[in-house]
């Protein structure tokens, strides 16, 4: 049965193989060029990764690929949504694009006949800062001086780049689909610094909180989902992108009501993906909170189209919601893998990617028995060419 769609998930595979396979041959052949010993970072860092693979029984493995996950999310997350003074480069993009930037923005807009709005607030924030630094110098008004610096950080920190994002959004949301792609690439770093802002916020509420559920939560648990929302974000547009160039007749529901819901379901999805697989004691009870978290994620995923208003007028949410998740399209009434079916599986792609990881690493512990760390190029190239062999074979059988 020809269904709608199933040409683009099969070139996605061999795409895929092809890229995979090439950058596989092109390490193997760096390494024929280096001697055994040869120095730098990034080989001595992937020496590292092979000696740790090859000392690394198979029943070890999954604990393994655990602790690393945790690890660099946790070093992820701190390195960029931590303190922005230890990140000089997501400090200085900040500072350029909130003083000279969006500032400069405002203004053109202002003069080309477009809304004052922003320009008036950047110009109150200012004075409000010259206020500040003069309530200051006279120490009166202690608390409307608290006052005006909490006002201050919300309007610099969330306001102004939360409301250039919003309104960057809603116009990308109504341009063609290739547009709004590339537009979306510009409008991910706007939201990073409000998801940021958003972390040192939290974590500055945990620090009162005695030790609990809830600062569990803002300190861990929202971090992570407010750190992948520029990543939901772009992924949202490559799943429009997805289902148009898959099924192009079929509508996107590229509005802010899916955008939304696609905010909540995969960034939820993510932090509990990341929660059930970080390691604890016993693999049972690692594979429990995996199970109940892809439950729970699954839940998620039916929700999403619903949430998203992509059922307008229907009587049985629930039911289409469970036609589109198997690939079902009520507009076509049969299969089809059109834009609806890739926005409502968003949600499991953190859950994918934690099992591509898992089968990565197996893929390199196998390459790890035949072969030492000495020549860690050759061995990763080995493992991405028979990761790219795999996906040719997936994309013969679709």
């Amino acid at each position: 049965m020809n269904i709608p769609g199933i040409e683009f998930v099969d070139g996605l595979f061999s795409v895929t193989a092809i890229i995979l396979a090439a950058v596989g041959l092109f390490l193997v052949f760096l390494d024929l060029g280096q001697t055994a010993d040869a120095g730098g970072g990034l080989r001595a860092a992937l020496r590292k990764g092979w000696a740790g693979l090859a000392d690394t029984g198979w029943r070890l493995l999954p604990g393994l690929v655990a602790r690393q996950l945790a690890v660099r999310s946790d070093a992820f997350i701190e390195h960029w949504f931590g303190q922005s003074e230890d990140n000089m480069l997501a400090s200085n993009v900040f500072m350029a694009m909130t003083l000279v930037v969006i500032p400069l923005a405002a203004l053109v807009n202002m003069l080309r006949g477009g809304s004052a709005f922003l320009f008036l607030v950047v110009l109150a924030i200012f004075a409000a800062y010259v206020l500040l630094m003069i309530l200051g110098e006279m120490r009166r008004a202690q608390k409307l001086t608290a006052f005006i610096s909490v006002a201050i950080f919300a309007a610099v920190f969330f306001f102004v780049p939360g409301y250039v994002f919003t309104s960057l959004t809603g116009r990308l949301l109504n341009m063609p689909i290739g547009h709004a792609v590339l537009g979306s690439i510009l409008a991910a770093p706007l939201l990073y610094f409000v998801c940021q802002s958003a972390v040192l916020a939290a974590r500055l509420g945990a620090r009162r909180l005695q030790a609990g559920p809830l600062k569990s939560v803002l300190d861990r648990q929202f971090a992570v989902f407010a750190a992948s929302l520029p990543f939901v974000y772009l992924a949202t547009y490559g799943a429009f992108l997805a289902g148009h160039l898959a099924v192009a007749d079929l509508p996107m529901h590229s509005n802010w009501r899916m955008m939304l819901a696609s905010f909540l379901a995969t960034g939820l999805a993510a932090a509990i993906t990341l929660e059930a697989a970080r390691p604890h004691a016993g693999r049972l009870a690692t594979a429990g909170r995996l199970l109940i978290g892809l439950l729970i994620i699954a839940v998620l995923a039916l929700g999403l189209g619903p949430l998203g208003g992509a059922f307008p007028g229907a009587s049985a949410n629930l039911e289409l919601a469970w036609q589109v998740l198997f690939g079902f399209d009520p507009r076509i009434g049969g299969p089809a893998l059109g834009p609806l079916f890739w926005l409502v599986h968003l949600p499991f792609l953190p859950p994918l990617l934690l099992v591509l990881l898992y089968f990565g690493a197996g893929i390199a512990k196998l390459v790890a028995l035949f072969g030492g760390p000495s020549r860690p190029y050759m061995m990763s190239g080995i493992a991405l060419a028979l990761m790219g062999a795999a996906a040719a074979a997936v994309a013969s059988f679709i």
